[in-house]
């Protein structure tokens, strides 16, 4: 069970879809040229929008920042033998969240199952269409879970959830992990120190919408990708491997904006709700955490990639604070 927990923590923090190999077509390749060319322009226009591993310097400072992927892939271990000189060097490796910061989120889901699932009011199959539960029932049956069970899920919860293809199942029991917790495994094992950047309640708060209608949308947008979720598993990974973390993103974007019954108005403005919920807010509060520690100091941070890339994205956020960045890839 506390396996099982720490996976769903990891899927909350997630700004990727958490999900291990599975076959598939890869979408992005599938574009016609001149639509992918579009896409790719799009997404380097954005600062620092290439590359899983940087160095930011400033006087007596080194941070050393790498975009990771939160779900088991044999290619990590390449990466992980050219971070272990940088931890073994670090005075801290920072990390979305730490093994304690985990264990406390996960004490809290098992004491406060109202953080995750709906215990007043109506449940998914009275707040979506007919057609809408039963595509939803369809699909975490496909996952292992039995619907009565999903209909009491919060909706962000829910659409956490269907980000995970039935193909990588074993996600959402706890059986794999990914970059972040075999780093973060291998600093503990030698002893450097290692902290979380946000409080560890911080994931839990992204289910606190309960039945808003915000919330529903980012369900039914979930819904409309759910029958290609093995294909935007290897579009997404394939992107991630490439260290092309901004064109993730605007893929993703893209897909959206293909949700039955939406306007492109509509969908734009979900995401950039989504966007400042996760990822955006987030990174200007780790700068208050990361500064400060890492003042004549040498710092690893580890955290999902789509944080990397942006106005207001983790690198260029320490550009604005001085530092001069170089790619290590």
């Amino acid at each position: 069970m506390r396996k099982t927990l720490k996976s769903i923590v990891f899927l909350l923090l997630s700004a990727l879809p958490a999900t291990a190999a599975c076959e598939g077509e890869n979408l992005i390749a599938a574009l016609p040229d001149d639509q992918r060319e579009a896409l790719v322009s799009t997404a380097h226009a954005k600062p620092f929008p290439v590359g899983n591993l940087w160095h930011a310097k400033k006087d007596g400072s080194d941070i050393y920042v790498q975009g990771t992927l939160h779900m088991p892939d044999a290619r990590h271990e390449a990466q992980i033998e050219k971070l272990k000189p940088l931890i073994d060097a670090s005075d801290i490796v920072f990390f979305e969240a730490n093994s304690e910061d985990l264990a406390k989120a996960q004490d809290a889901i098992a004491s406060q199952p109202e953080l995750l699932f709906i215990t007043d009011g109506p449940s998914l199959p009275e707040l979506l269409t007919e057609d809408e539960w039963q595509l939803l029932s369809d699909q975490m049956t496909q996952r292992g879970i039995p619907a009565f069970l999903a209909s009491k899920f919060k909706p962000s919860y829910a659409m956490m959830t269907l980000s995970v293809p039935p193909c990588a199942s074993e996600l959402l029991t706890g059986k794999a992990e990914g970059l972040d917790h075999l780093l973060m495994a291998y600093a503990e094992g030698e002893g450097i120190p290692t902290s979380g950047l946000e409080p560890y309640d911080t994931a839990l708060t992204f289910f606190d919408q309960g039945e808003d209608e915000t919330a529903l949308d980012f369900l039914r947008t979930a819904l409309a990708q759910a029958d290609i979720s093995a294909d935007m598993n290897v579009t997404l990974v394939d992107a991630y491997f490439e260290g092309e973390h901004s064109l993730i993103w605007e893929f993703s974007r893209l897909k959206s904006y293909e949700t039955p019954g939406t306007t492109r108005e509509e969908v734009t403005e979900m995401l950039t709700e989504v966007e400042e919920l996760m990822i955006n807010g987030r990174n200007r509060n780790w700068m208050d955490v990361l500064l400060p520690a890492a003042e004549d100091a040498s710092v690893v941070v580890a955290v999902g990639a789509a944080h990397l890339a942006g106005d207001e994205g983790v690198l260029n956020l320490l550009a604005e604070a001085g530092y001069t960045l170089t790619p290590m890839e």
